[in-house]
């Protein structure tokens, strides 16, 4: 994730706020014994991966089933570039157990256009082929351009109002208005947490604005920067694990945890992913599983 990157990170402040839950749980139906931690990454073909996480000679047309063994959830990127067809779509629901989920990246001709794809056929045509993953569709995301700011909010609220309601939806913001002023993100969570539908919370290095804390939805998308294997990913891995073990006390349905890292240290997020998922499988509250390892790998902790 270059979004947020800092080079240097020693002396940043990575405290989080406090939760500000306003999404009311006591409206769901059913009573909520466990919190589901979903857990993953952003791609299943690297070639690191080979002899640490995965086997040694696995094939390409193994490593999503692969993958899937070993986490529950993926933040699917590659439907932010192109609608994927209902072929591709089945083989790799074909791949993954039932209780897998793709967290699919809404298309960027829908999140960078004018009107948000409000005045085309795009968000009809895109909801149409996200509908064949059927139960292994997990909530789906839309990460608005750095430029879209406060004065765009009539065009979100078009969106939120075309947008089908049977597809659950997360809105990623990054312009600094957004969070500037407080009123503003109360407003649209607010919006939001009428329709259950949820603001992603990114916890980077050089923009700790976005880890707002905002809670509007039964189902909650976290976007982890690490930072390459500095010792301070683990301290905020443990920041996290504290929130979960918060929102799981107040019975939130499915959390959603997508490790984030260079290309050139693709270990270490499957790493802090594999880290996390330890830590919390120890949670009566937290029902999660995470990777392990075919063979030991040399994975960086601390700066070296």
């Amino acid at each position: 994730m270059k979004f947020g990157k800092l080079e240097n990170v020693d002396h940043s402040d990575f405290s989080l706020p406090a939760l500000k839950v306003i999404y009311d749980y006591q409206k769901e139906n059913g009573v909520v014994e466990t919190c589901k931690l979903y857990g993953g990454t952003t791609g299943w073909s690297h070639a690191s991966w080979k002899g640490t996480f995965y086997p040694p000679k696995i094939k390409a047309t193994e490593q999503l089933s692969f993958y899937a063994k070993q986490c529950n959830s993926i933040e699917l990127n590659t439907t932010h570039y192109r609608i994927p067809p209902v072929d591709m779509i089945q083989k790799w629901v074909g791949s993954v157990p039932e209780d897998f989920k793709f967290c699919p990246k809404i298309l960027k001709y829908i999140s960078h256009s004018r009107s948000l794809g409000v005045d085309t056929d795009r968000i009809e045509r895109f909801c149409d082929h996200l509908r064949y993953f059927g139960r292994n569709l997990g909530p789906v995301f839309m990460q608005l351009p750095p430029y879209f700011d406060t004065t765009k909010l009539n065009i979100l609220e078009k969106f939120l109002t075309a947008f089908p309601l049977d597809i659950r939806l997360s809105i990623e913001l990054r312009h600094p208005s957004w969070f500037s002023n407080e009123q503003y993100l109360e407003l649209i969570a607010s919006l939001l947490s009428e329709q259950n539908r949820g603001l992603v919370i990114t916890d980077v290095a050089g923009r700790r604005d976005v880890a707002h804390m905002w809670i509007c939805a039964s189902h909650l998308i976290v976007r982890f920067g690490g930072n390459s294997g500095h010792s301070s990913d683990a301290i905020r891995l443990n920041q996290w694990k504290n929130i979960i073990l918060q929102l799981a006390e107040i019975k939130m349905k499915e959390i959603y945890f997508f490790s984030h890292q260079s290309s050139h240290t693709a270990n270490q997020a499957m790493y802090n992913i594999m880290y996390f998922a330890d830590v919390l499988n120890q949670k009566k509250s937290i029902e999660t599983r995470g990777p392990s390892l075919i063979e030991k790998p040399q994975i960086r902790v601390d700066n070296e």
